[in-house]
């Protein structure tokens, strides 16, 4: 056997690996040693979104039919249970913010986390109503959209539903503490330095994710933080544009109650910003911005696979996307004594543009951005990394594999059929 003597440092502490580990032996020391220094972040995390606090949660959420002669004990219940997230939160924000800022070797800001105990609250009571605002809009919400939002009839457990909103409002907090110029980059990059998707996956099985659907929703979660993060990138190369008369984010703006659906046509950001013209939005698509497609979560979330000589990608994974990607506009819309119908009305146009564009588009993806995307070989062959590989950064994505003839489907969009990756995940 190669043995190699390892002597333990401030930086490398070896021997604290060796006592961790007990003996037990691993692929990678570097890699355990930096999962070591990431544990207290992890279960600070898992104790966040424990069942007991989102059983709470699911007990004192609004429903659009109002809670009649027992309000007065549920509000109560509401003030407890904001109380407990808020305790494991700044649990969670402190050390989270500890460990990050020794990670990136950015220098730590000395402002008392209690600062964002008001803005934490606010997320969390909107959440709480998110199901009222379900109820003001022309129908109700799609299957699509009752598995990846909480809803009076979801389609998964209610604990499963609420906690990667929770997950949301925390990773929101944490980043406007780390950076409140710049929150959005902030919570991708937290997300990925500390590695949290496996623990919440981990969590989101414990709530009632079964199986792949708990990394599912894990990868929704860095999903959504990215097209927060395009957005934010969006806006700032059209504020740096000589060229007027484009407001910020058009074409896919789901930070804004008023995302309407940019159409065809529509003047874009001048090719000579280099920037604004990486982020520029597919005027088609509307639901997503195109650059977005690239991701591999992405293209894995909405079963994107090769038929033939065209890529396309899966009915109802797409939609659950959708819906998915405008849940910061719903937050912000519950969060308001009286939501506005006339932006709940632009909202759910925005929705149902996005999801008409896909099935006029035959679900096929070169159709549906008007752009070449790579296949799915071309793609595997670009040493896309495993899907639950993370680098030393911290970053993981999911390489989607389709079993299957492609013969067999030549040319024809494979609508309903999504392929179990739990063999990948173990």
């Amino acid at each position: 056997m190669d043995w190699h003597e390892r002597i333990p440092t401030a930086e490398y502490p070896w021997d604290r690996l060796c006592d961790h580990l007990n003996g037990r032996g691993v692929a990678n020391l570097e890699d355990a040693l930096v999962s070591l220094e990431l544990q207290p972040v992890h279960e600070a995390l898992r104790a966040l979104l424990d069942q007991q606090m989102i059983r709470m949660l699911t007990d004192v959420a609004e429903h659009p039919r109002g809670l009649g002669a027992g309000e007065r004990h549920v509000n109560r219940k509401r003030v407890e249970l904001l109380n407990l997230a808020w305790t494991r939160c700044e649990t969670f924000l402190r050390v989270t913010k500890q460990v990050y800022c020794a990670r990136s070797g950015r220098r730590g800001e000395t402002t008392m986390l209690g600062l964002f105990e008001p803005a934490f609250r606010e997320r969390l009571s909107a959440a709480m109503r998110i199901s009222v605002v379900e109820g003001l809009f022309p129908a109700p919400w799609a299957a699509a959209a009752r598995r990846v939002l909480p809803s009076p009839s979801p389609q998964l457990p209610a604990t499963a539903m609420w906690a990667p909103i929770i997950a949301w409002c925390v990773l929101e907090t944490i980043a406007e503490a780390i950076d409140a110029d710049d929150a959005e980059r902030a919570a991708l990059d937290v997300f990925d330095r500390l590695r949290l998707r496996e623990p919440l996956a981990q969590a989101f099985s414990a709530l009632g994710f079964e199986g792949e659907a708990s990394w599912r929703a894990a990868a929704r979660i860095k999903v959504l933080l990215l097209a927060e993060s395009i957005n934010r990138e969006l806006n700032d190369a059209t504020a740096k544009s000589p060229a007027g008369g484009r407001e910020p984010g058009a074409g896919w703006t789901p930070k804004s109650e008023h995302a309407d659906v940019q159409k065809s046509g529509e003047s874009g950001i001048p090719e000579a910003e280099k920037t604004a013209s990486k982020l520029e939005v597919d005027s088609k698509s509307g639901a997503f911005p195109g650059v977005l497609w690239q991701d591999p979560d992405v293209r894995w979330l909405a079963g994107v696979h090769q038929a033939g000589e065209y890529t396309y990608f899966v009915c109802e994974p797409y939609e659950e996307l959708v819906w998915w990607l405008h849940m910061p506009v719903l937050l912000r819309l519950a969060g308001e004594p009286a939501p506005s119908r006339d932006a709940i009305e632009r909202l759910n146009k925005s929705i149902q543009e996005g999801l008409m564009a896909a099935a006029n588009a035959n679900y096929r993806l070169d159709k549906l951005t008007g752009t070449r995307h790579k296949s799915l070989d071309e793609t595997i062959g670009a040493e896309e990394p495993d899907p639950i590989h993370e680098s030393e950064e911290g970053r993981a994505t999911a390489n989607p594999e389709f079993a299957g003839d492609s013969k067999e489907h030549e040319d024809v969009p494979i609508k309903h059929k999504v392929t179990s990756h739990d063999d990948a995940r173990r």
